[in-house]
């Protein structure tokens, strides 16, 4: 497949998050009483659920052919995907209250 076909494709997987993300703080910083942050925190789950399974996959293909010989693509989708799964693993830790969110008294 060609890294412009994956690219829209991963463009199409992430628009529904991302899009949901942004609109939830547009809508939070225009003081909407229509509980605008539970779009962020759903949106931002579901990028939690989408980068594991990403660099579950990936993991499983660079067992299989190597880190020196997948393309830049893949190393670079590998890479995006596990900094992006660091915090959505704080996040959903909060989420299913594994850490107290009391822990952090701001």
């Amino acid at each position: 497949m060609n890294y412009k076909d994956k690219l829209w494709i991963q463009g199409l997987i992430l628009f529904i998050p991302l899009f949901m993300i942004i609109d939830g703080m547009i809508e939070m910083n225009n003081k909407s009483i229509y509980h605008s942050d539970t779009f962020v925190l759903f949106g931002l789950l579901i990028m939690g659920v989408i980068s594991l399974i990403s660099v579950l996959l990936s993991v499983v293909k660079i067992i299989s052919y190597g880190w020196c010989s997948i393309s830049t693509y893949d190393k670079f989708y590998f890479i995006f995907y596990l900094l992006w799964l660091i915090p959505t693993t704080i996040l959903w830790l909060f989420f299913l209250n594994i850490i107290p969110i009391s822990l952090f008294n701001f």
